[in-house]
């Protein structure tokens, strides 16, 4: 298994390396489109327009190849000069793509969490999205059990501390209302927890 793509191009290192005075990339997550055979990569970048990347391969090994940025509705969940980011992408029953992330709010500070489908290649969002009003989260993963909708966040900065709680919501739609409902764990055994997989 080799690199998913070239990180050490001077575009690449530009985008994310700290040398270059970036905030870095991270939470590269992968989704499998099966109504196009492919796999869809999306990539946090605060250096682009809407703090996403997109690449495309067809292989999850990759090469995967980067497609024009995310418009994300023209930005509309970053406050001016902040970021959007720690993402999770979730493929529903239907075939369906969701992309769910904390959006930034004035003060710095994450102030809800976005749900929103994705177009059908997987590449941008649409404009279905619900907003789940919950204040300085992040590290966010989504989930179904049953007919139920599990939403796993923790408090934003989740190492300041030593470690950071799980907490998680409920829904019974993906547009749907979603409820908190509390801690699963206090501080995630030192760490933070940001993606649930489902085994098979």
């Amino acid at each position: 298994v080799g690199q998913p793509f070239d990180p050490t191009t001077t575009t690449w290192q530009n985008r994310c390396a700290p040398s270059a005075g970036q905030f870095g990339c991270y939470d590269f997550h992968v989704a499998y489109n099966a109504a196009n055979n492919n796999y869809v990569a999306w990539v946090n970048d605060t250096t682009a327009p809407a703090s996403y990347r997109v690449l495309v391969s067809t292989s999850p090994e990759g090469p995967f190849v980067e497609q024009t940025a995310p418009n994300m509705n023209g930005n509309a969940y970053a406050a001016p000069g902040a970021f959007t980011g720690d993402e999770d992408i979730y493929v529903d029953d239907s075939g369906n793509g969701w992309l769910v992330f904390p959006a930034k709010n004035t003060g710095g500070s994450w102030e809800e969490i976005v749900i929103a489908e994705l177009n059908a290649d997987y590449t941008d969002i649409t404009t279905n999205v619900t907003l789940f009003s919950i204040s300085r989260k992040e590290a966010v993963s989504i989930f179904k059990n049953g007919s139920t909708y599990f939403l796993t966040y923790g408090p934003q900065c989740g190492f300041c501390s030593g470690g950071a709680a799980t907490q998680y919501a409920t829904s019974s739609s993906l547009p749907g209302t979603w409820t908190d409902q509390g801690t699963i764990n206090a501080n995630s055994c030192s760490g933070q927890p940001d993606r649930v997989n489902t085994l098979m």
